[in-house]
């Protein structure tokens, strides 16, 4: 739960909004079951190599949501689907849904390590006629920092596939944005 509780502060760093106070970012575990009774929460585990000699495991126990008010965060070895929204040139995230019953406006987000390799791959369908972004951060497995990382525009009705040399411990995406057409190639 420590990679859970450290969140909202690195979030708040990433994405440029107020750091949350002490109270306000540990839920308690009532407060997020209520939570997970309206939203679809998970609790990962996550099995990450690192190299030859080291890997890393962490088991969620209290499960938590996949989308927030803020962001979506994605953990190896996810499949997300999350329904969608586009007006007036706005994306908006609607809700995280355990299978994708509305393909032509849920996003698939899949998540997952190289076999054997340290590598890192996400993997983002867009069912979309315009191409999004996010903005993206991530958390290594040996730290509680989140960092930027770039990302690129997902082009319209196909996937995209952005990868990491090295490990990933959770991959945070926010800021769900449609891209016009002079910038939907830009990597950022």
């Amino acid at each position: 739960m420590r990679w859970l509780r450290g969140l909202p502060l690195a979030l708040a760093a990433i994405l440029g909004t107020p750091a949350l106070s002490a109270d306000a970012q540990t839920a308690s575990t009532a407060e997020l079951a209520e939570l997970c009774k309206s939203t679809l929460c998970r609790a990962p585990k996550v099995r990450l190599f690192i190299d030859a000699t080291r890997s890393v495991e962490q088991d969620f126990a209290t499960p938590f949501p996949i989308l927030q008010p803020a962001f979506l965060s994605i953990y190896p070895g996810e499949t997300l689907f999350v329904e969608a929204s586009i007006e007036n040139e706005k994306l908006t995230l609607e809700r995280a849904v355990p299978t994708n019953e509305r393909p032509e406006s849920t996003l698939r987000f899949e998540f997952k390590q190289a076999s054997g390799e340290p590598d890192m791959l996400l993997v983002i369908r867009n069912p979309f006629e315009v191409p999004v972004r996010f903005r993206m951060g991530l958390m290594r497995p040996d730290s509680n920092v989140i960092l930027a990382t770039s990302s690129c525009s997902v082009p319209p009705k196909l996937s995209l596939v952005e990868h990491w040399p090295y490990p990933i411990f959770v991959l945070v995406l926010a800021d769900p944005e449609v891209v016009g057409p002079t910038d939907s190639v830009a990597c950022r």
